[in-house]
């Protein structure tokens, strides 16, 4: 799945499913998530704009990590695991999201199943993007020695 058809199917979940999300607006350098917070259950399409990911967000090893903008989510360890926040995700400009909470998430999975599937393929192609990532910090350290 490309990265414009995952935009596409969580767009179209928003249009679908919009009256079951709470919308909230976001301003440019406003924290949306925070590292270590504890999980609210809570996961963010993002409508509108672009957020930053930061491991170490306001100390001196913070790494930007990644960014997204519209059609991309985050937040969906959440929706699953009862964990702390694993990254701070910052507004880099005004942000309208669609906030989905694991409630509304598993009615949402129980009325459409080709959500479920969707969803599923979406965090397996983020899974196999972070495998190839690992494989190359471990590829470069070998490398280096």
């Amino acid at each position: 799945m490309s990265k414009s058809k995952v935009s596409a199917v969580m767009l179209n979940l928003i249009k679908i499913m919009h009256h079951e999300m709470t919308p909230k607006i976001f301003r440019k350098g406003e924290i949306i998530v925070e590292d270590g917070a504890p999980s609210d259950g809570m996961m963010y399409i993002i409508s509108e704009g672009n957020v930053d990911v930061y491991k170490n967000y306001g100390k001196q090893d913070e790494v930007c990590v990644g960014h997204l903008t519209q059609g991309d989510f985050f937040g969906e360890m959440s929706l699953f695991l009862d964990k702390k926040r694993t990254a701070t995700i910052v507004a880099r400009d005004d942000v309208s999201a669609y906030m989905l909470s694991r409630t509304n998430m598993l009615e949402i999975i129980v009325r459409r199943p080709e959500v479920a599937f969707s969803f599923i393929e979406i965090l397996c192609m983020r899974l196999d993007s972070t495998n190839a990532s690992v494989a190359n910090i471990h590829t470069n350290e070998v490398t280096e020695e």
